[in-house]
């Protein structure tokens, strides 16, 4: 019956914090991994809020997505570095807060499995909320430095080719002028994992 129970809490808590359980701290994000499409793949990124993401989406620039176009969007060497060096500093940032709600997560998992007040649990749901919109305000953050780092004219092609999405039905394979992002896209230029990645 225990076990049940806080299982039951552990459920709760995924629920309250996904971030804490979309990605174990300690382990870095992977190729094409980290905040950048925080507004693309759902609780372990943030920003799940379906209208609000949709309506976003049409304005800012995951990293992702400026990485399968960079060659089509011939960025100068100031742009890659300067989105590389951003890049960078908001996945050490964000993995940080990952631990900071990992532990507030626990400990609200600690006052539900003891019987602690309302009030007290209620007051940890705040701590836990605190840092799950510092994680948040960090992918959103990332992706308007982006969207200042670009062009009008690279900016244009990007929205070009979300605008084709959007009027398609957007996918969740991501963007990409094939409309999607398997075999076809693996390994050539711009694509995750292709020989001209730059950052």
């Amino acid at each position: 019956m225990k076990k049940i129970v806080i299982y039951s809490i552990l459920a709760f808590a995924m629920v309250l914090a996904p971030e804490a359980f979309a990605q174990r701290p300690g382990r870095g994000p992977g190729p094409g991994q980290g905040p950048g499409m925080g507004m693309n793949q759902g609780p372990g990124m943030g920003m799940d809020h379906g209208g609000m993401r949709h309506a976003l989406k049409r304005h800012v620039y995951p990293i992702e997505m400026v990485r399968r176009h960079a060659e089509e969007l011939n960025l100068t060497d100031g742009q890659i570095e300067k989105l590389r060096k951003v890049v960078t500093d908001v996945n050490a940032e964000v993995e940080q807060l990952k631990w900071d709600l990992s532990a507030q997560t626990r400990a609200l998992v600690k006052l539900v499995e003891k019987g602690a007040t309302k009030d007290d649990i209620y007051a940890q749901m705040d701590q836990v909320f605190k840092y799950e919109n510092k994680i948040k305000k960090k992918h959103l953050g990332l992706m308007i430095v982006i969207r200042d780092i670009l062009t009008k004219k690279q900016k244009k092609y990007l929205d070009d080719i979300k605008e084709e999405h959007f009027k398609k039905g957007y996918s969740k394979k991501g963007y990409s002028k094939e409309g999607r992002r398997g075999k076809k896209n693996k390994g050539k230029r711009g694509g995750r994992g292709g020989p001209n990645h730059p950052f």
